[in-house]
């Protein structure tokens, strides 16, 4: 597949998600669907967390569409061309197609999401607007009410290493890319805008991560223009590096989303748990059939086996423990009461279950108060 063909069909993606999002509200909004309160609202997060995720595909893809990459003829003539695919003149014919739509989506899409977000106050005050409040508070619920701003401001911060990567080159980008992020980072430590702690410093966390990724390849870049035995050490440092870094941020967000999962859906929760139960029950059970049978000293072996112990591993037949006797306490609620003594005593036959025997109760002791 080639790089205009594979540009169309990434172009179709946000046309996808649009069109799924009007059909579902439409399904919701109709009186043949009966949906919960809480289905809805969990549908609303996804739809939110959707356009988040896609936002910043959206933004590259855009911008990738309309990168440069300028070539020089033998006679010195400069050439502009699309990046992606030098073999087409940059804004002419297909190419031309595919940059009018990415400035649509710059100037629909992409511009207006993060300064309607940057303004909270500007939504609330327009009446068909404020219709999608619960919209609205999925993005904003996380943030402490004076810091609601900081979710578009994120997004306008995404802008500057994208542009950067579209139309310059390493290391220009790169340095660009981690000072932002070091901005980006004091001021998260210094506002701590989220309500939650644990959201602060996670987010903290992986900003660190990106930052000490960035800076990794700036240190092994620098390092290969030494000789190729020191490149071929300097790569695989790179690698080994990169790799315990992303490594690292997967732990995290893999921990998190299983936590996440166990408290939003406490029924998935339930029936793990249950079926953990099943399994180590099934598990005991196994080991108390299996456990060594305690053998008297005064038993005779028969064939290499002691008399007296069930061929099948069930225990000593002759020699079970009796059951403990149980015994009831009467005391009549009179002046002088008087106290009856009932004992239940049990024996045990070799070859017959069970039996209890009631012995005659003693002599009612008189009791004086």
């Amino acid at each position: 597949m080639s790089a205009l063909e594979r540009s169309w069909w990434e172009l179709s993606f946000p046309l996808y998600l649009s069109l799924l999002m009007a059909v579902l509200r439409s399904v919701f909004k109709s009186k043949c669907c009966k949906v919960r309160a809480k289905t809805a609202f969990a549908t609303i997060e996804a739809f939110a967390t959707l356009l988040i995720m896609s936002y910043v595909s959206i933004l590259q893809f855009s911008f990738d569409l309309l990168s440069t990459a300028v070539i020089y003829t033998e006679d010195n003539h400069k050439l502009v061309r699309w990046m992606l695919d030098p073999t087409l003149v940059y804004f002419t014919r297909f190419h031309g197609l595919l940059a009018f739509a990415a400035i649509l989506l710059i100037l629909f899409y992409i511009i207006p999401i993060p300064i309607i977000f940057l303004f909270p106050t500007v939504l609330y005050s327009n009446k068909f607007l404020k219709k999608y409040k619960p919209f609205y508070d999925t993005f904003w619920n996380p943030f402490k009410p004076r810091f609601r701003f900081w979710l578009g401001l994120r997004l306008i911060f995404r802008w500057v290493p994208i542009i950067m990567a579209s139309f310059t080159a390493p290391p220009t980008s790169t340095f660009v890319t981690v000072f932002f992020l070091t901005v980006l980072l004091f001021l998260q430590l210094e506002l701590q805008p989220f309500q939650s702690k644990w959201v602060n410093s996670l987010d903290s966390l992986f900003l660190l991560n990106l930052i000490m990724l960035f800076l990794g390849s700036l240190f092994f870049n620098a390092k290969l223009d030494d000789g190729h035995d020191q490149q071929v050490t300097t790569m695989r440092s790179a690698t080994e590096y990169t790799s315990v870094l992303v490594v690292l941020a997967y732990i995290v967000m893999f921990g998190v989303f299983f936590y996440r999962m166990f408290v939003r859906f406490p029924k998935l929760t339930s029936c793990l748990l249950k079926c953990y139960t099943k399994y180590c029950a099934k598990k005991m059970k196994r080991i108390v059939l299996h456990v060594p049978q305690s053998i008297p000293d005064d038993a005779t072996y028969v064939d290499g086996i002691p008399t007296g112990v069930d061929r099948t591993n069930r225990g000593i037949q002759e020699n079970r423990p009796r059951v403990v006797g149980h015994t009831s306490f009467r005391e009549p609620l009179l002046d002088e009461g008087s106290v009856e003594i009932h004992t239940y005593t049990t024996t045990t036959l070799p070859s017959s279950p069970t039996t209890f025997t009631n012995t005659s109760p003693t002599s009612p002791t008189p009791l004086t108060k």
